[in-house]
């Protein structure tokens, strides 16, 4: 087992769900009719396993951390940026998977194997 305790671990511990896990931590159990009993066996799964939040996994979720990564890549040339990126990543069990060309732009659409069908000339009835 891993050394740090994720939500998966406390929901399979409290015999809930993660999306339960979730809802208890932050604070909306109430507003979906979690019972009482239920969020108790939760919190007592937290405490037993030691859980914390991992922040940096929760702002990757939120949108939090593109900016920071933006900011690197446009003062590292691209392969320096993946070459410097990849390694940190991967101690946490990601993978960086580079997409885009070398100016920054988004890849080229590939060829479809079938026609694009093109609406027919003059208004829509």
């Amino acid at each position: 087992m891993n050394s740090r305790v994720n939500s998966y671990a406390v929901a399979k511990a409290a015999g809930v769900s993660r999306s339960v896990v979730s809802l208890v931590i932050h604070g909306a159990a109430d507003r979906h009719n979690i019972t009482k009993e239920t969020q108790e066996r939760v919190r007592q799964a937290i405490q037993r396993l030691g859980y914390t939040p991992d922040l940096s996994v929760r702002n990757m979720f939120l949108g939090k951390s593109a900016g920071l990564l933006r900011m690197a890549a446009e003062r590292m040339e691209a392969q320096e940026f993946v070459a410097t990126l990849a390694p940190l990543l991967a101690q946490k069990g990601f993978r960086v998977v580079p997409v885009g060309d070398a100016g920054g732009g988004a890849p080229e659409p590939k060829p479809s194997a079938k026609p694009q069908s093109t609406p027919a000339p003059g208004p829509v009835p």
